[in-house]
């Protein structure tokens, strides 16, 4: 009897842990301010991962002329952009080790950074890089992101924890996240 409750206990706290996992995705997509950003191309392959398409963003790659903090951020440091709308993209404006109070002009994003070149540029991923599309349409997006065409609407929680919320071809939604 005893063995049978730790099962249903263990059972129990798995099934929580998921729940939490999906709940926390769709906070941040339900309550995020929505920012659309700029995609780069990429061209990565996979077979064990279906149809997806890997993305990069020009947030990804941060350059010290334009941000002098970047020098203390080492690999695996988390790290917060400030995002500023500019026409129909936004840009970063400043980066920050800590999260920073919110105005409302801008947008904080969370990422970690994953390596340095000469301490001149550092790449950073933010959880936003892949994104899973119905079978046989990733070559033909990834395409499509290649010529330009494609940009991301990114959801943005307090936190600064992102989530994919659109893929948007020439400005128009052309696959909408959602729960189901």
């Amino acid at each position: 009897m005893k063995y049978q409750k730790r099962i249903i206990i263990i059972s129990m706290l798995l099934t929580l842990v998921l729940v939490g996992m999906v709940a926390k995705k769709q906070y941040t997509l339900n309550t995020g301010a929505l920012v659309v950003l700029k995609t780069t191309p990429v061209d990565p392959r996979s077979l064990f991962r279906g149809d997806y398409v890997v993305l990069n963003y020009d947030i990804s790659r941060l350059n010290v002329r334009k941000f002098a903090l970047i020098k203390e951020f080492k690999r695996n440091d988390v790290i917060f952009l400030a995002l500023q709308k500019n026409d129909k993209f936004w840009s970063p404006i400043a980066v920050f080790k800590t999260m920073p109070e919110h105005k409302e002009e801008r947008v904080i994003i969370k990422g970690r950074v994953t390596s340095r070149s000469n301490n001149s540029q550092i790449s950073i991923k933010y959880g936003i890089e892949s994104y899973f599309v119905p079978e046989g349409e990733g070559r033909d997006l990834e395409s499509l992101r290649n010529k330009g065409h494609v940009a991301m609407q990114i959801a943005v929680d307090t936190f600064g924890n992102a989530g994919v919320k659109a893929v948007l071809l020439d400005g128009k939604p052309l696959y909408i996240e959602s729960l189901f």
